[in-house]
């Protein structure tokens, strides 16, 4: 099995191909100053939380 850092890189791949998802992070940047730390921050937050409530469903 997987470890749960594994888990959230491959989250983290698989919400970074998904340009809705991404186009998304971008939709006003004059207001939400997005910058790549911005962007990153956000895919990791999201890929956690993916990947916490994946191990959460197996125990």
């Amino acid at each position: 099995m997987k470890t749960r850092q594994e888990m959230i890189y491959d989250f983290m791949v698989a919400f970074a191909e998904s340009a809705e998802y991404t186009t998304d992070l971008f939709k006003d940047p004059t207001k939400n100053h997005v910058t790549p730390k911005v962007v990153a921050d956000a895919l990791y937050a999201a890929a956690a939380g993916a990947a916490d409530k994946y191990l959460e469903s197996l125990g």
